[in-house]
């Protein structure tokens, strides 16, 4: 039986005193508004009186009948869907460009990830300015060739797809990162071996590189999927949520109900439910996933 060196309790104690400033970060930054959201969900605080009463459940049975809420759910969801979809088939491909024996291949890798390096504002400023109708670059490219002016962000038709080019533009490189490191673990020899049995690129790719690779394709789709449903600061930037609600988000929608329309607690029920369904989606796909790890 070991005897303890006298003296480990009070390095244990010195060593832990180095986290004491993150701990108190995350709890007073992180954890306690997160249980302070949960508590106002149940309360009827407005900016319109002092104080707030306890209201249980009501906000929570006013979210099924918020038409505004529910527009702002399908958009979500389908800004979703597009971006999870576009921003990891295009991930992958370029993955798999930048993985062939090019001499310029780091180069092409650093301009494609450069984009996920900049600030949000500064891409959707650099968007915004290039979707101006007046002297923005599609416009005026539009104009060149006949077509006339070009006002994409303030179509409705064609604002929530300017919103997620910029998004896919920003967040392709990393996609792209995850991929290119997954498709460098595969073993040469097993690639080589594929190649002398007559193994076409399609059939080594679908057959081969894509099951081994699926925990990439785990950790893409999981962030693709979060980074879908709680995007906001594209949205904010760059419409404000419009033309006519056209991409008013569920995030976007908590915001301007809580400082627009003053209904605080009610917004964050809206959280809330947003939190809940965000989890609730990441376990069924990773549950799904997870299966499909192990077959493979």
């Amino acid at each position: 039986m070991s005897i303890p060196h006298k003296g480990t309790g009070n390095k244990f104690f010195s060593y832990f005193s180095f986290c004491i400033p993150a701990l108190v970060f995350y709890v007073v930054f992180y954890v306690y508004p997160t249980l302070s959201g949960f508590y106002y969900s149940t309360t009827d605080w407005t900016n319109m009186k002092n104080g707030m009463n306890f209201i249980g459940l009501q906000n929570f049975i006013m979210i099924f009948s918020d038409r505004d809420l529910i527009n702002a759910f399908i958009v979500t969801c389908i800004y979703t869907v597009i971006m999870c979809v576009l921003q990891n088939i295009a991930g992958v491909v370029l993955a798999l460009a930048i993985s062939s024996p090019l001499k310029t291949k780091n180069i092409y890798r650093g301009i494609i990830f450069l984009p996920y390096i900049l600030p949000t504002v500064v891409s959707s400023n650099i968007w915004v300015y290039m979707y101006n109708p007046l002297n923005g670059l599609f416009s005026i490219i539009s104009r060149s060739l006949g077509f006339g002016t070009l006002d994409i962000l303030g179509n409705p038709k064609t604002a929530l797809l300017g919103v997620i080019a910029t998004n896919l533009w920003q967040l392709i490189g990393f996609s792209m990162i995850i991929y290119y490191a997954a498709l460098q673990s595969i073993p040469q020899s097993l690639m080589e071996s594929a190649q002398i049995d007559g193994v076409g690129i399609i059939n080594s790719f679908f057959y081969i590189k894509l099951p081994m690779i699926i925990p990439a394709v785990t950790v893409n789709i999981t962030y693709s999927l979060i980074n879908g449903l709680k995007v906001f600061d594209y949205i904010y930037l760059m419409t404000g949520g419009g033309p006519g609600k056209t991409t008013q988000t569920i995030s976007a929608e908590v915001y301007f109900t809580a400082f627009n329309k003053g209904m605080f607690g009610y917004a964050s029920s809206m959280g809330v439910m947003l939190f809940v369904f965000i989890a609730f989606i990441s376990f069924l796909f990773l549950t799904f996933i997870r299966k499909q790890e192990v077959e493979a």
